[in-house]
């Protein structure tokens, strides 16, 4: 099941706004962090555009956030799982129709979380992506390491400047310091699922 996006951009525009307000940052002030036009960031607020996911985690970076604090479940519910669940012993499941979600508006790629948050030592990502999209235009570049694995589709991986293609099956790894990028480059869905540690996403 897809996640709920009722106005994917919208929704994280408003938060890119709530949190740049709220650490009392104009719009020139944040768009000189992240080395974009005033223009551009805007835009993202006013929900005329989605920043691509490496564009978003940039924002979120410079806010002290994380990409996945934009995630919405399916039930419409946002933010982490409160503190106090942290504390309980014992496994924690996250069910199939309630995982937090992101959408890629446009492309319509979507990000899944399947694990709880963020605030353990690994975060892995459920990616769903059409013939010929791809995550966008900015590389993603952070501290950690990654580890992906392809269960259907075809994904064409660029880290550094070595370029993989991967059929179903097939899984990578690497070092996330190395600026990299991927795509679908087959004609069906992509489905693969990703794991980061420590969680950037």
């Amino acid at each position: 099941m897809a996640p709920r996006t009722d106005g994917p951009a919208g929704n994280v525009g408003e938060k890119v706004r709530q949190q740049r307000l709220l650490r009392k940052l104009r719009i020139v002030d944040l768009a000189e962090r992240v080395s974009m036009s005033p223009s551009y960031i805007s835009q993202v607020e006013r929900g005329l555009l989605f920043p691509s996911v490496g564009s978003l985690q940039k924002i979120a970076s410079a806010l002290g956030l994380h990409v996945a604090d934009f995630f919405q479940r399916d039930d419409g519910v946002n933010g982490e799982r409160p503190r106090s669940d942290l504390a309980e012993a014992g496994p924690r499941v996250v069910k199939g129709d309630r995982r937090k979600g992101l959408t890629y508006a446009g492309s319509n790629v979507i990000y899944q979380l399947l694990t709880p948050d963020l605030r353990g030592n690994l975060e892995l990502l459920l990616i769903k992506a059409p013939p010929g999209s791809d995550s966008g235009e900015t590389d993603f570049l952070h501290e950690g390491e990654e580890c992906g694995v392809v269960l259907s589709g075809q994904m064409t991986y660029t880290v550094g400047d070595t370029t993989v293609v991967l059929q179903p099956g097939d899984s990578v790894y690497f070092k996330s310091s190395l600026p990299h990028r991927w795509r679908n480059s087959g004609n069906e869905e992509l489905v693969a699922i990703w794991a980061v540690s420590p969680p950037s996403f």
